[in-house]
């Protein structure tokens, strides 16, 4: 399982990842639109936003967050959903969620 941290409210570093099929091959995102999900474990947070696809041969994605992605300190879970040009729907990783952990920041009163 992938794990990505980011601190509570920063919006920097994006995430970025590599999409693999099953078997490992990079996946060709020509022509295809993605997003991101993420959803908090306590199912409170949910984020559904476009992501960019920065080499589609490659199979980069980006995602930049938004500051209220990251608002609440906590675990979640993400997946890319990338739409293909024949209107097939792929879900990334196929076996497992992306783990992204929010640590809380300290308070500056």
């Amino acid at each position: 399982m992938s794990l990505f941290t980011i601190k509570q409210g920063d919006t920097s570093p994006a995430i970025e990842a590599v999409l693999r099929s099953p078997n490992g091959d990079v996946v060709d995102l020509t022509g295809a639109t993605v997003r991101f999900f993420m959803r908090s474990n306590d199912g409170v947070r949910f984020v559904d936003a476009p992501a960019t696809i920065d080499g589609a041969t490659e199979g980069i994605v980006v995602y930049e967050w938004s500051q209220t992605d990251t608002d609440t300190p906590g675990l979640n879970h993400a997946e890319w959903r990338v739409t293909f040009p024949d209107g097939t729907i792929e879900t990334f990783p196929n076996s497992e969620f992306l783990q992204i952990h929010i640590p809380s920041k300290i308070e500056d009163n």
